[in-house]
């Protein structure tokens, strides 16, 4: 066995394995990736985002306004100079608890070294486990360092519970890890 100093609890949740992953790179493979082999990979941060939704989430289509906000205390970059991250961005849309999308909504990252990347996603993908789910949003960078790069952002957040999709109020908040890579193809 490869870990055979560990002990393996199958109650484990996928949000440590999400930390897990983050921390060490680690792709499981449940989305696709932009990078292959012959990429080079400019950028890798790992740290937490809140996004808050309103209205909330239902599972009902309707046009719903978001702020997501973050950090990335933890980046490894091409860019020397560049250790660490934060970012705040507002999007709308058309949503539902299932959180797929291909709505366009544009971030821009602000770095320690005092400089900043906007980027624009095109798509968003999610995989939904028991207690987790995992979503992945594809994008470029269109302004500032790393212009041309493809973005990917995967988050993993506590899964929405069904019965909160069914009220009124809906999902008004996620939160959890995220890792931001980019690379230039």
């Amino acid at each position: 066995m490869f870990f055979s100093g560990f002990k393996i609890s199958y109650g484990a949740s996928l949000t440590t394995c999400g930390i897990v992953a983050a921390i060490f790179g680690i792709d499981f493979g449940i989305t696709r990736s932009i990078a292959s082999a012959t990429d080079v990979k400019l950028l890798t941060c790992t740290g937490t985002q809140t996004i808050d939704y309103s209205p909330g989430l239902t599972l009902t289509p309707q046009q719903t306004n978001f702020t997501a906000d973050g950090s990335f205390p933890l980046c490894e970059s091409s860019d020397s100079t560049l250790k660490s991250g934060s970012f705040e961005f507002k999007g709308q849309g058309e949503y539902t608890c299932d959180l797929n999308s291909s709505k366009k909504s544009t971030a821009t990252y602000n770095w320690n070294n005092g400089k900043s990347s906007t980027v624009t996603f095109t798509t968003t993908e999610s995989v939904r486990g028991v207690s987790e789910t995992v979503y992945t949003s594809i994008g470029q960078v269109t302004g500032g360092e790393f212009v041309g790069a493809k973005v990917e952002l995967e988050a993993v957040s506590a899964s929405l519970e069904p019965e909160q999709c069914l009220t009124a109020e809906g999902v008004t908040q996620l939160k959890g890890a995220i890792t931001l890579t980019f690379v230039q193809l």
